[in-house]
């Protein structure tokens, strides 16, 4: 388990935005309150390569090496891969009211 949010670090480099990945049970609570049911989920590897660069190299050094592992990080010549578990989540609208 990332404990450290190695994996929230790494990804707030990108440019797309990346805030935090939420553990199963923070998602569920966060839905639930608006009025969603867990049905299922299962899981997808997805691995983003990017280019090699300071600010990845320093991550690494300040992250255990078991949690850095867990992800299947791997350097080849000039690029980073990191590899991420992802959940996929079906969900269910309860009769509850939606608040926003």
């Amino acid at each position: 388990m990332d404990t450290s949010h190695f994996v929230d670090e790494y990804m707030g480099l990108k440019k797309d935005g990346h805030v935090k990945f939420y553990t199963e049970n923070e998602f569920k609570a966060l839905a639930e309150v608006k009025g969603f049911k867990f049905i299922e989920s299962f899981y997808t590897s997805i691995r983003f390569p990017r280019k090699i660069n300071n600010d990845y190299l320093e991550i690494l050094k300040k992250h255990k090496k078991s949690i850095i592992n867990s992800y299947y990080v791997e350097v080849i010549d000039e690029e980073i891969y990191i590899t991420e578990q992802v959940q996929n989540i079906l969900w269910k609208l309860t009769n509850k009211i939606l608040k926003s």
